[in-house]
């Protein structure tokens, strides 16, 4: 059943198991730790509104659909025949939550005692749909006011205009809960033809963290899976776009009653690195040049919070995925144009001057000690092995790839990835 996989230079390993029902299975033992964390992942996210099923012996074409249907199926999963999920897991001990993201759903509890009951639950709201007209039609009530919500927070409007135009045709540029307008149209049928196509074993994850007894993990599953019923939709290729290279309009604007402006600028990926070790890759090498570049202690994080044009808040981050990947950058400030100004020209060139070698050592080094402190945290540990479920790569590589990063990677991808020309602004103000 499980095998064991080994972290390289550490003396953490976790065991991996692919059920006979496809579903992928990894636990990180953590002994003599009183926490335990659990978490099934789907691959299906925001993104997924346009796919090719086939069922009933014949190829179907469904969507798009409208935005923010992954949210809404993530919603209405914790519903059970008998009440809510969220209460059965407080009646255990336990507390329990769910995400969607672009491209994967995850359910999570975090329990200290009876695993196994706890795990039969994950299992179970996770693979089973419970849904009427009725319920669906509330439910989109619930929605649009957590929708109006964000639409009140100032960073989720910068985050979200900056998004629209850097990306012109990936669904990545729509929010992942969709709009007022999208969730307005969303019906039954619609969210059973996602349930039926994603929400199957061999398109899902279940990623264990904790000091538990292996025979009840064991048990729990093959008593799970045994009265699984069968799933006759099969999911045959997902409809993506393919991104033009270039992007929307170069500025946007959003008028908000804020007390400082807030500035977001971001580069868009030109060429995303496949799924696999080469979007790790990518993702580490660009996170050791951002903490060169841009972490406090910086020339440029000084520089900046000297002049008064960025507060303690300034952040730069990469992110990458399936079909996409992004940078973006930024800070309130009270003077926006004058930080742009500041960023462009630091980005078209001058970044080079503050990528050297000794700090380049000095960050690997600080990656590396952080990614080891990373299995102190049971959910640490969970969503490593998560995220390279998702990504198309071992977690056991992760320590060599860090450790066989160069520093003339690091210059040559920043440099590329910065002077591809596809940015975009957006600054939240006062109108």
């Amino acid at each position: 059943m499980f095998e064991r996989k080994d972290y390289p230079e550490t003396d953490e390993h976790f065991l991996e198991w692919r059920h006979s029902s496809g579903m992928l299975i990894q636990w990180h033992l953590k002994p003599g730790f009183q926490k335990k964390f659990a978490l099934v992942s789907i691959e299906f996210g925001s993104i997924d509104n346009e796919f090719v099923i086939r069922r009933n012996g014949s190829e179907e074409r469904v969507g798009p659909l409208p935005h923010g249907i992954a949210h809404f199926l993530e919603h209405r999963m914790f519903e059970q025949k008998d009440g809510d999920a969220f209460t059965k897991f407080a009646q255990l001990g336990a507390s329990a939550n769910a995400h969607t993201w672009y491209t994967n759903t995850s359910y999570l509890t975090s329990f200290t005692k009876l695993p196994r009951e706890n795990l039969s639950l994950l299992l179970d709201m996770s693979t089973s749909l419970i849904i009427t007209d009725a319920q669906v039609e509330k439910e989109k009530g619930i929605i649009e006011q957590e929708i109006l919500m964000y639409e009140d927070d100032p960073a989720t409007r910068g985050f979200n205009a900056l998004m629209e135009n850097l990306f012109l045709d990936n669904p990545v540029k729509t929010d992942i809960a969709g709009t007022v307008q999208s969730i307005r149209r969303i019906t039954t049928d619609q969210l059973r033809v996602c349930f039926d196509t994603f929400y199957q074993p061999a398109n899902m994850g279940l990623f264990i963290s904790g000091d538990i007894d292996q025979n009840e993990i064991e048990e729990t599953i093959e008593e799970f899976f045994g009265t699984l019923p069968a799933n006759a939709t099969k999911l045959e290729r997902r409809i993506i776009d393919d991104e033009r290279p270039s992007v929307g309009e170069k500025f946007a604007q959003v008028e908000m009653d804020v007390s400082m402006p807030i500035v977001n600028f971001g580069i868009k990926d030109e060429s995303p690195a496949p799924w696999g070790d080469a979007m790790l890759a990518r993702e580490l090498n660009l996170s050791i040049a951002y903490s060169m570049l841009f972490s406090k202690g910086t020339w440029f994080y000084e520089t900046m919070r000297e002049e008064g044009l960025i507060l303690d808040d300034f952040f730069a981050y990469y992110r990458n995925d399936r079909t996409y990947a992004y940078t973006i950058m930024g800070s309130e400030t009270p003077e926006p144009e004058k930080l742009i100004e500041k960023l462009r020209d630091f980005l078209g060139g001058k970044f080079r001057e503050h990528l050297e070698r000794d700090a380049f050592e000095r960050k690997k080094k600080l990656a590396l000690g952080r990614y080891v402190r990373s299995f102190n945290s049971v959910e640490g540990c969970a969503y490593g092995l998560s995220n390279g479920f998702h990504k198309g790569y071992s977690p056991t590589i992760y320590l060599s790839m860090l450790e066989n990063a160069t520093f003339d990677d690091v210059v040559d991808l920043t440099s590329a990835h910065f002077g591809n020309g596809l940015n975009s602004t957006s600054v939240v103000r006062r109108g």
